[in-house]
């Protein structure tokens, strides 16, 4: 260690070589549990120096492990054992290139949507697939590494799906492209090599570059939302809109979430959702209608008993957009109650939002489980979560666990379930580290609860099973969901070749992938 510690030094100089040991320590603690620390991070700036440092790493064996955002809670990016060295994206953070004529865009992985949405919002374009929530923090390196979802998810599914190509640094530290020798503009050419390095969990290759689809960016935005009486019908009005590609986003909350977090809806926010409208059109009287219909939002988010789907529609005119919300109106039909859309232009408005539910109000922590269903399964998984739920709800109560859940459509083939645990514990760095100071001052304190933290991962075992027997699959495996036991044995062998050949030692993010 103190041979490859000195390499380490001779290339990034010890400004960007962390070695002090509660900083490796802290590092790696993911959002929910503590992991061993790491005997090193380092922060280049450049990919050169990521480059020799790979070598480095490869000559001495020593594992790699790339951070992003740092908002894993699967032990994405955190080590199994003691000895390896944390990649800190922070200084890989440029957009390198913006084609219009090309309409691409080429950039490093620690540039963050909200960077990349800011960046390209003043030309007209975005990305198809052009964020998440977290995108204050969430890098793209990251969320191509995983997979990630949310804005645009319900017409242009994945992060993955607005990717053109990569340059990748492999385990012995070469450096490649994925994409077209000359110029990458088109991914559909031949074999998807790009794909293999894509929620690969950063176990095949490091990025250095990404290079995404653009496209224009729509100039009117509007939204319905609705109350449903149960989730079936909840369920049933997100899969007729998005098999028709209607709207952009889809955001389904269960009655415990819709009171929790939206249920604080206030005038002032309403104001935001109005601006919001005004900030995507200049159509003054879709303003003036946000405003009115905002007046209703804090009783309509208040309802407590119903399930709540947020739709989100994009154009290139006010009648475009209302025609295709008076189409979602006639598909709900009377299944669902129109209420306030006050919060999902108020999303749009803002859309990456600071990480304020990473570290509750009440104090305590916070982790989300989730699954990917097919429709034809969702509704049978929903039943048996109700009865595993029911089961341990006792328990639940007197350990003061709570839990939500949120529904988003990917395409008009897939539903993403997502529980959510929260329960009294002592805040861990990760939070402490992500979340806003201002936040954090009017959060209580807790003890360490150990003994319930333990339940939460038995639970979230047992759930991620129960959704394992119903088809689910999963974005951000890191080293808790299944992969290799949802493979057959001739795909494991051949990615298990691929790995042998970009990463014959074994030092990328060893034990991620399980």
């Amino acid at each position: 260690m103190s041979a490859l510690l000195s390499a380490l030094t001779n290339i990034l100089g010890t400004d960007d070589l962390i070695i002090e040991e509660g900083a490796c320590s802290d590092a790696a603690h993911d959002i929910f549990r503590s992991h061993p620390a790491f005997s090193a991070i380092i922060i280049p700036d450049d990919v050169a120096a990521l480059q020799a440092c790979v070598k480095i790493c490869a000559q001495h064996k020593t594992p790699i492990f790339m951070r992003g955002g740092g908002t894993s809670y699967t032990s994405a990016y955190a080590p199994l054992s003691s000895g390896g060295v944390m990649v800190d994206t922070a200084r890989l953070n440029r957009i390198l290139d913006i084609d219009l004529n090309a309409m691409t865009v080429t950039l490093e992985p620690g540039v963050t949507w909200a960077h990349l949405h800011t960046a390209l919002r003043d030309k007209g374009v975005r990305t198809p697939f052009w964020g998440t929530y977290s995108g204050l923090t969430a890098t793209i390196g990251g969320s191509l590494s995983q997979h990630a979802i949310s804005l645009g998810t319900a017409l242009w599914e994945t992060s993955s799906q607005s990717v053109i190509g990569l340059e990748i640094i492999d385990g012995l530290g070469n450096l490649f492209s994925t994409d077209s020798a000359d110029s990458g503009f088109f991914r559909t050419h031949g074999p998807d090599i790009t794909g293999l390095f894509l929620g690969d969990c950063g176990t095949l290759g490091i990025k250095t570059r990404i290079t995404l689809k653009l496209l224009k960016a729509p100039s009117h935005v509007g939204a319905v939302s609705f109350a449903f009486p149960n989730f079936d019908a909840m369920r049933q009005a997100c899969q007729s809109v998005a098999q028709r590609a209607i709207a952009s986003d889809i955001l389904g909350l269960d009655p415990e979430i819709q009171k929790g977090f939206l249920g604080a809806l206030t005038t002032k926010s309403s104001l935001a959702a109005a601006r919001a409208i005004l900030s995507t059109t200049s159509d003054v009287i879709s303003a003036c209608g946000a405003l009115l219909r905002a007046a209703t939002a804090t009783r309509d988010y208040s309802r407590g008993d119903d399930f709540v789907a947020h739709f989100t529609v994009e154009g290139w005119s006010r009648s475009e957009t209302s025609a295709k919300s008076a189409t979602i109106r006639t598909l709900i039909g009377t299944t669902g109650a129109e209420i306030s859309n006050a919060a999902p232009l108020a999303l749009r408005g803002n859309p990456f939002l600071p990480l304020a539910p990473i570290a509750p109000l009440k104090g305590g922590r916070w982790l989300p489980t989730h699954g990917v269903f097919s429709y034809r399964d969702i509704n049978r998984f929903h039943i048996a979560f109700e009865a595993w739920r029911a089961k341990n709800q006792a328990e639940f109560d007197a350990l003061g666990l709570t839990m939500t859940r949120m529904f988003v459509p990917i395409g008009a083939q897939a539903f993403v379930y997502e529980p959510t645990f929260y329960w009294p514990d002592s805040l861990t760095p990760a939070q402490t580290r992500l979340a806003l100071a201002e936040h954090l001052a009017k959060v209580p304190l807790n003890e360490a609860n150990d003994n319930v933290r333990q339940r939460i991962f038995d639970w979230r075992l047992e759930l991620t099973r129960l959704m394992g027997a119903y088809g689910a699959q999963h974005f951000q495996l890191g080293k808790f969901y299944p992969y290799r036991a949802t493979k057959s044995a001739q795909a494991l062998a051949v990615l298990d070749t691929i790995k042998a050949r970009v990463d014959p030692h074994n030092i990328l993010n060893p034990g991620a992938l399980v």
